[in-house]
């Protein structure tokens, strides 16, 4: 019979890596809402620096992994409908890392919020979208913040303003261990440039109900840059593509489709529940609100409620337009 202290060293051990593992699990959660696009393919980072494209589900265990410093992820910032949530500037050097501060607070007297992280060489500035905006506008808002305080050129993600060819760029998720430098960089504070937090898990929970730009904020940045692009152009402004598909997406929020079909419990960012794709023990499957999409974290994918649609009914993707359009009376 084995002494009753090392029983309880090893019950004790069990529970503390159980804590751990929960922990991991939460900070992935809020992470992804905060910055994962899509999840049908991620970058990994090599021991160079550089990135390599896996074209394979993303999953809530990867993003595990990567705050444990066991690999390290890079995210694409547009989905696969060239849309995203996020603008983020690349600072390159000290001298524009430290102008993103300068940006950073001219921001905030208009009340437009923003996130600032350090890297290895300078810096990215965040700035989160209250809902998907299209590649063309995430891009021209950077261009046209940089422009306002004639601040230095720096890089502007998205890069595209359409995918065309490939998954386009990706930039490192935060959080991460830099494979070339071995440190992990974190949120700051503008006021003093100190971390936001303690550790990272303190860091990503003041991410859970992140402050967003408006879109009142991004038309005024970007209304005339794009009024002036499409007139130069020779287009009518007024004249927009009819693409049911996004007629569907707006008409019916995810969270309120998907709550017919699946229980879920109300977070912050949405809600969860289990997945109905696989025999889920730890509700993998999440709904982000703001973002109006759908994901499971252990890889069974994501996307709109047409993705959605398709793998609940086994359906083809014009199939389940069909329905869907059916179904909305549009």
């Amino acid at each position: 019979m084995r002494p009753k202290c090392i029983m309880n060293k090893k019950r004790m051990e069990r529970i503390n890596r159980r804590e751990s593992e929960i922990k991991l699990w939460n900070s992935a959660h809020i992470l992804a809402s905060m910055f994962v696009q899509r999840w049908d393919v991620y970058g990994m980072q090599l021991a160079d620096g550089r990135y390599v494209s896996i074209k394979e589900p993303l999953t809530g265990r990867h993003l595990m992994h990567h705050l444990s410093g066991k690999i390290t992820l890079g995210v694409y910032v547009l989905n696969e409908d060239s849309e995203t949530t996020l603008t983020v500037l690349d600072a390159d050097d000290d001298v524009q890392y430290y102008q993103l501060f300068r940006l950073a607070d001219e921001l905030a007297k208009d009340g437009i919020p923003s996130y600032l992280e350090r890297s290895r060489r300078g810096g990215h500035m965040w700035l989160k979208h209250s809902s998907l905006v299209s590649g063309l506008e995430a891009k021209t808002f950077g261009e046209e913040l940089l422009a306002e305080i004639k601040l230095e050129p720096m890089e502007v993600f998205p890069k595209q303003e359409e995918l065309r060819n490939g998954p386009g760029s990706l930039i490192r998720l935060p959080f991460g261990v830099h494979r070339k430098s071995g440190s992990m960089y974190p949120f700051v504070n503008r006021e003093d440039g100190l971390p936001t937090a303690g550790d990272i898990h303190q860091q990503i929970a003041l991410l859970r109900n992140p402050k967003t730009v408006s879109r009142e904020a991004l038309d005024e940045y970007t209304h005339f840059a794009l009024t002036t692009r499409r007139d130069a152009a020779g287009n009518n402004t007024d004249a927009e593509p009819d693409n049911i598909w996004k007629r569907i997406r707006q008409t019916q929020p995810a969270i309120d489709f998907i709550g017919r079909y699946i229980e879920l419990t109300p977070t912050a960012t949405g809600g969860v529940g289990y997945c109905p794709f696989h025999e889920d023990q730890h509700m993998s499957f999440g709904v982000n609100e703001k973002g109006n999409y759908w994901h499971c974290f252990a890889g069974c994918g994501g996307g709109s409620i047409i993705d959605f649609w398709m793998k609940w009914r086994q359906l083809e993707f014009g199939e389940a337009v069909h329905e869907l359009s059916e179904m909305l009376e549009l």
